[in-house]
């Protein structure tokens, strides 16, 4: 196991009545992440104004190292008719971040009113109500959302016995599986709707989980689901085979899953899976639903058919495994997936901050597409990734490479020893160091002879 990595954030807070400098030293105490090797590690900072949050902000987007910074003030929020909203002061921070995506912030906001969710506002508490235990806990919270969003390094605790396979989803239970780990994430981050945080099922669906195929990733020696990604997308009832088998009958047998799922969480009362997964809607792809397109969706899909595309959602992994490379495989998996069903572009949407990690696939931001994404209540950016088979086109090279193994095998792994593949997959001549030797070995792929 590696030693604890430490996620350092530093908070701004403009307290005018100096209620939380007495508890500072507490506040900077370190904390453990959601079961991770990773630990937060705050640094309070008062501040004696407004003029200072804004001028300290400017100056943490200057470095040239990543910030993570939360800033707590009661100058966040202000009464509109029967609710709140976010000040210009809130909104000028938030945008500020947005144009340097490289650099992470989240706002906490003080009122005296029961606390809910307030749009551009990352948390909010109630001044009456604020102990030192609440506030630490409201800036851990906020920390973690910063680290969920952060791109990592790859931890040092992977050894010889790590391994993991991503493959296509295999029945209902291991779809669930998938939804849970969905919305143990999203519900971190903060993006579920209050209903479906709340849900006794704990799962996360929608209507899009009905036409998509969905992937997970698996831990070889524990069976743990530790990832998932779904592709939604149409398949013509006439392709045969591909490397996912037949897409078909995926996308039917993946949809009724998700339907037996919504109609087990309405037994258990949880009626808003059954609502959502019966939404009806003539969009296609969930990116089209959110403000950046508004009215000019029709036009986007005049330009992109979307019988030629796919859009790939809800790529998750869990905090536990974070910088394995489980999202990479998994990204690999839904693209090969995509160009062996003949699709000539995939779409996703994601935070400013992750654009650069989608670019490394080939992936390109759309033009003038700047919006805030569905239910979430994030700041988000489209991307596209161009599938058209020419020479030059390292994601179709790719996707063909990483589609002999899924063809063969049904998933792709990934271990400690990155190499013991080659590209006619054969084991190298030390694949006994290989942990999913016995799985290769009981697959369709040969394995070279000692």
């Amino acid at each position: 196991m590696a030693a604890n990595k430490i996620f350092e954030v530093r908070v701004l807070i403009f307290d005018g009545s100096n209620r939380f400098g007495p508890v500072r030293e507490y506040l900077e105490k370190e904390e453990p992440i959601m079961g991770s090797v990773a630990c937060v590690k705050l640094a309070v900072q008062l501040v004696d104004g407004t003029d200072d949050l804004l001028r300290l902000s400017n100056e943490a987007v200057g470095q040239s190292q990543p910030g993570r910074i939360v800033l707590l003030a009661e100058a966040f929020v202000t009464r509109k008719d029967q609710g709140w909203e976010a000040t210009p002061l809130a909104r000028q921070i938030r945008e500020l971040f947005v144009r340097n995506p490289t650099h992470l912030c989240g706002l906490i906001a003080l009122l005296n009113d029961q606390p809910h969710r307030i749009s551009d506002i990352d948390a909010v508490l109630k001044i009456d109500d604020v102990t030192p235990e609440l506030l630490k806990q409201k800036l851990v919270q906020v920390s973690t959302r910063l680290w969920l969003k952060s791109p990592v390094t790859p931890p040092s605790s992977m050894n010889n016995k790590d391994a993991f396979r991503v493959r296509c989803v295999q029945s209902a239970a291991e779809l669930k599986e998938c939804f849970k780990l969905r919305h143990r994430v999203y519900d971190e981050l903060g993006y579920l709707e209050e209903p479906v945080s709340r849900s006794l099922s704990v799962i996360d669906m929608d209507s899009f989980d009905t036409k998509a195929m969905h992937f997970a990733a698996v831990d070889h020696r524990s069976e743990e689901f530790v990832g998932t990604a779904r592709l939604v997308t149409t398949v013509p009832q006439h392709m045969g085979h591909t490397v996912i088998g037949n897409p078909s009958r995926v996308v039917r047998d993946h949809a009724g899953w998700a339907k037996a799922i919504a109609r087990q969480a309405l037994v258990e009362e949880d009626r808003i899976f059954h609502e959502k997964i019966h939404q009806s809607t003539e969009l296609p792809f969930p990116i089209l639903f959110n403000s950046g397109f508004g009215t000019k969706y029709r036009v986007f899909m005049n330009q992109y058919p979307p019988a030629l595309g796919g859009e790939v959602s809800r790529v998750i992994v869990s905090p536990s495994h974070r910088g394995f490379g489980i999202s990479a495989l998994l990204m690999r998996a839904v693209i090969s997936a995509a160009f062996h069903l003949k699709k000539k572009f995939l779409l996703l949407e994601c935070v400013p901050a992750h654009a650069k990690m989608y670019e490394k696939y080939g992936f390109r931001l759309i033009e003038g597409h700047h919006c805030r994404a569905q239910e979430q209540d994030q700041v988000a950016v489209g991307m596209l990734l161009n599938l058209d088979d020419h020479p030059f086109n390292k994601a179709v090279a790719l996707a063909k490479f990483d589609g002999q193994m899924l063809g063969e095998s049904g998933y792709l792994c990934l271990c400690r020893h990155s190499e013991c593949w080659k590209r006619e997959f054969q084991l190298r001549k030390n694949e006994n160091r290989c942990p999913l030797i016995e799985v290769h070995r009981g697959s369709t792929i040969q394995v070279k002879a000692s």
